[in-house]
């Protein structure tokens, strides 16, 4: 009976104890439990879209959680990211955009987040050249003929943009070439590069993913790229380095990032999972498709990052004249 007894309370003590270390278990440590939302700022057909719906599924496998892409697109992706600011810090709302992220702070009067205090980083997702496109029928042969027509037709050409960075990269492109064009602003890439193969616009920025169907359809003629290499999908596509504009050294970034609070354990999993997914061959065959590379930056090397990007940014738009509206 004694030794019955003795067992009982030790059971019952080891139990307690096992429950008591449970309930001070920090609540990521289950992480994930249910499925992830990955918001994409932008409308559905642009790069983000593209790029995010190709590493989600993958991502989603590692996690061992679906992870559901959600557009929520307009006020230049703020809506998405104001959406993300102020969700739950729990690990289940994660944004995905571009370099637009660092430049609407210079372009907006009354921002409704902080973009730093409220979106801490997660990781560099990939970076890739963007690319200018014109309708077919635009007459010319290199991107010095196209500025040669521009210039001798000012006010007389549109360009479309659906993002500032995209608005960013043009503007640096026409101030450098000194043209006299239209600019039209647009709510995601795919209706923007609809009307620019549809011949409503003469021509615009894209990301490759998002361009490429129209370029190898040939409703879209080519430019150039930015960046300081050629893509390999269109080897005979110049640089704009090539044609000594080195203000065009320019990268669209994708980036990840979180409601803040979200434990850092969270963050640096997320990372370490995303960066593992560019082993798996469809991603890094997309990657290749689309001149992307890669990054997967660890998350205090990133959010270190988003610090100097945004000062950086704030010199581009100054530059090119961007002003808050």
């Amino acid at each position: 009976m004694t030794f019955q007894a003795s067992s009982r309370r030790q059971f019952l003590q080891t139990a307690a104890a096992m429950a008591a270390g449970a309930a001070v278990l920090p609540a990521h440590a289950a992480w994930p439990d249910k499925p992830i939302r990955l918001i994409v700022p932008l409308s559905p057909g642009g790069g983000a879209d593209i790029t995010a719906r190709t590493i989600a599924p993958r991502l989603g496998a590692r996690l061992g959680q679906s992870i559901l892409v959600d557009n929520r697109p307009g006020a230049d992706g703020m809506i998405g990211a104001n959406f993300v600011a102020k969700a739950p810090p729990d690990g289940y709302t994660f944004l995905m955009t571009t370099n637009t992220h660092y430049i609407s702070p210079n372009i907006t009067k009354s921002m409704p987040y902080d973009p730093i205090k409220d979106l801490p980083g997660v990781t560099v997702v990939s970076r890739a050249p963007v690319i200018l496109v014109a309708h077919k029928d635009v007459p010319f042969k290199n991107p010095k003929e196209f500025a040669a027509l521009l210039r001798a037709n000012p006010g007389k050409y549109a360009f479309g943009t659906a993002e500032p960075n995209a608005l960013l990269i043009v503007t640096t492109y026409t101030m450098a070439e000194h043209l006299n064009v239209l600019h039209v602003p647009y709510k995601g890439a795919g209706p923007q590069l609809v009307d620019t193969a549809g011949g409503i616009l003469q021509f615009g920025s894209s990301s490759i993913p998002a361009a490429l169907p129209y370029i190898q359809s040939g409703k879209l003629k080519p430019i150039a790229i930015t960046g300081n290499k050629r893509f390999v999908g269109l080897p005979d596509v110049p640089t704009f380095l090539e044609y000594g504009l080195p203000e065009m050294e320019i990268y669209l970034e994708y980036g990840m990032y979180a409601p803040a609070a979200t434990p850092m354990p969270i963050l640096e999993r997320m990372q370490r999972e995303l960066l593992a997914t560019y082993q798996v061959p469809e991603v890094a065959k997309f990657f290749a498709d689309t001149s992307q590379e890669g990054v997967g930056m660890p998350v205090a090397e990133f959010q270190q990052k988003v610090h100097k990007d945004f000062v950086t940014y704030a010199a581009l738009s100054k530059a090119a004249g961007l002003k808050a509206e």
